[in-house]
């Protein structure tokens, strides 16, 4: 176990650098509602919605600070942009390390709690 750890750490640091996912990790502890999106992507890979559906269904939040929130996300690319016909959506970022190291960030904070 312990050296499949040290292959998965290798891994990462050749992959996502540490210090681009520090900044992820800085904003999901700064703001909890980029942290509850986050989550239900994890749930929900596939999903894709606009900002008020978000705000709505997802994480019943007012519909400006969610696109705050989700404006950090798309900054640190955790979350990717679209816009059809004149409407923006969001969906969760399709990079698999991004996704692999926040399953472990969500999986660990988790335990400790």
């Amino acid at each position: 176990m312990q050296e499949q750890r040290s292959v998965r750490t290798n891994r990462w640091e050749r992959g996502v650098e540490n210090h681009k996912f520090q900044e992820i990790l800085t904003v999901l502890e700064r703001c909890p509602l980029c942290a509850k999106i986050v989550a239900f992507f994890l749930r929900h890979k596939a999903a894709m919605d606009t900002a008020r559906g978000i705000a709505e269904w997802w994480v019943q939040e007012d519909l400006e600070t969610t696109q705050e929130a989700l404006h950090r996300l798309v900054a640190c690319r955790v979350v990717i942009m679209r816009t059809y016909s004149g409407i923006n959506l969001y969906s969760f970022t399709t990079d698999p390390e991004i996704q692999e190291k926040l399953e472990e960030y969500f999986r660990q904070k988790q335990e400790s709690c």
